[in-house]
């Protein structure tokens, strides 16, 4: 082959591949960005959900503590006033609730174990202090003075739930923001 074609057409072979080379290296960068975007985007979505289970969650407990607490208050502090039908009115609210509390809770377990282990805890206390509060107020009418001396003796109880609610949750929302969903127990 002639020495002026065969030049010329090895410079362009050369150019060729140069550009075949940019544009694959660039191809690939674009990817690798891309998919770095997708992960990124996917693990804040993940957070997305996981922070509205917790948000679900906590406002399904802390309305049930709060008519638990909002009981024993009567309890302590109108209990002269207080009939069976506050404890008919407490018992019919939260069992209409429990369908939401229990959703919330397996909503919770199934976006962030973490999350769920910290405050599982509280519903399992929550659920023991709701229960001896029915099972009371189903005896109320019948023994009045022992029901009130039970359920007055709960008082620290119900304390103890309201602060161990308040830890919990803000310790779920800290592993949920920090990206751990698994178990951190």
């Amino acid at each position: 082959m002639n020495a002026q074609v065969f030049i010329p057409v090895v410079a362009a072979l050369i150019a060729a591949l140069a550009s075949i080379g940019g544009v694959l290296y660039s191809q690939n960068n674009v990817l690798r960005v891309e998919s770095v975007k997708w992960e990124k985007s996917r693990a804040d979505e993940t957070r997305r959900a996981q922070a509205s289970a917790l948000s679900d969650y906590a406002r399904e407990i802390s309305t049930a503590v709060q008519r638990i607490t909002y009981i024993m208050w009567q309890v302590e502090m109108t209990s002269n006033a207080l009939t069976s039908k506050e404890f008919s009115t407490y018992e019919q609210e939260t069992k209409q609730q429990f369908p939401r509390l229990f959703a919330s809770q397996v909503m919770l377990a199934t976006t962030n174990v973490c999350a769920y282990n910290l405050v599982e805890p509280v519903a399992r206390k929550f659920y023991k202090l709701d229960e001896r509060i029915v099972v009371a107020g189903r005896r109320f009418t019948k023994d009045r003075h022992q029901v009130l001396r039970e359920l007055t003796a709960d008082n620290d109880a119900v304390m103890e739930l309201q602060n161990h609610m308040v830890s919990a949750l803000k310790e779920a929302a800290t592993a949920i923001s920090q990206g751990n969903s698994e178990s951190c127990r």
